[in-house]
Parts: C-alpha cells; sequence; structure tokens
C-alpha cells in the first residue's frame, strides 16, 4: 500500500476512483497526524506568543551570543520535519 501521493493529482484520484483508494486515503490521515506529532510546537508557541523558546519569550532580546532572528532555525527544522513526514521533501 502507498503511504506517500506521489503528486498533486493523487488525492483527486483517490477521491474519485472510490472505495479501491480508502486506504490510500488512510495513509495520508495516518501521515498527517504523525507529522503533528513530529512537529515541534513549541516553536510555534514561542512565534504566538504562547510559550518561551530556549528561554525566550518572542519579541525579547536574542540569547546571548545569538542572531537576532535565532528562532528561524528552529522553524526551519520545524517546516522540514513536516514536510517528511507527509512526503513532500
Amino acid at each position: 500500500m502507498q503511504t506517500r501521493w506521489s503528486k498533486e493529482g493523487d488525492f483527486a484520484d483517490a477521491l474519485r476512483n472510490g472505495t479501491t483508494d480508502a486506504q490510500r486515503l488512510a495513509a495520508l490521515a495516518e501521515a498527517a497526524e504523525a507529522a503533528k506529532a513530529a512537529v515541534e510546537a513549541d516553536v510555534f508557541a514561542y512565534l504566538l506568543g504562547e510559550g518561551e523558546l530556549d528561554g525566550k519569550w518572542h519579541g525579547e532580546v536574542a540569547p546571548e551570543g545569538k542572531h537576532p532572528l535565532w528562532w528561524r532555525t528552529h522553524l526551519r527544522d520545524t517546516l522540514t520535519q513536516l514536510r517528511t513526514a507527509l512526503g513532500d521533501a
């Protein structure tokens, strides 16, 4: 069974083809759940002002010795994890 979509049209094809592709749709839902679990929620909490990242709140001075936009590295890593989990990397 295919667990990732190989091209953009696969999702639409699965919907058109009905029950034979129900397993592919279930696999997509499974991959999305795994991706949510893999994402570093603290990065998003930081950007939304709901939590700290590396001991700093959004808007505070960067940790000593770090670039003012130091959090972008965390964000890029998180997006890479999400894309990999969804098979888009």
